[in-house]
Order: C-alpha cells, then structure tokens, then sequence
C-alpha cells in the first residue's frame, strides 16, 4: 500500500468546515518509478486521537492506492509524494525501495 494522510485541527472551535476549507485546496500527486500514480483520496473524516498530533479537534483524510504483487517487479522503486496547498506552499518527499524476489531476501 503507498499511503499519505493529512491531519488539520485545532482548539475546541475547529470545526469541519475548517478542515474542509483547508482540505479541499490540497492537491497531492505520487510518482511511481517516474510515472504518475493514480490514486484515490478517501472522505475527509474526524481523527479520534487529536492529542497524539497536539491538538484538541482533528480532522483527516488519506490518499493512495493498493498495490498487487503483480504491481511491482522485483528490484528498485523510487516513489515521490507532492502535496501542495493554495497558498502554493509544497511539501515533497522521496523513497527509494527494493522488492524481494520470492523465496529470498525477506521473502524467504
């Protein structure tokens, strides 16, 4: 599974059209090995832990997509998530993995 969530929140007067306003101008995109990753954004839901992320009302919504194994070959990935929000304020993140063939490495 490649998997991103965003999390907004607040004091007690956040409310989710505050999370809703925020939420709906963020536009997140994946690539896969240098092409686009099609992937599906859940609803926007309440976050029932909002003090594990410092806040007191929370909000939050993933994006990604299932991978079958016949998804990826063996070897080498390179994954890249970008997300930017209206303001035009990017975030971007970057990993690089390996799959195991069956029966070696940790496929054992």
């Amino acid at each position: 599974m490649i998997l991103a969530a965003d999390i907004e929140g607040g004091d007690a007067s956040f409310t989710r059209s505050d999370a809703e306003r925020i939420m709906n101008g963020i536009v997140a995109s994946f690539t896969l090995d240098g092409a686009v990753l099609p992937t599906t954004r859940t609803a926007i839901m309440r976050y029932l832990n909002p003090e594990l992320v410092g806040v007191q009302v929370a909000y939050y919504f993933n994006q990604g997509r299932i991978m079958a194994p016949a998804d990826l070959g063996v070897g080498s990935h390179h994954l890249v998530a970008t997300a930017s929000d209206p303001s035009g304020q990017t975030f971007q993140d970057e990993i690089t993995f390996f799959i195991d063939a069956p029966g070696a490495g940790v496929c054992v």
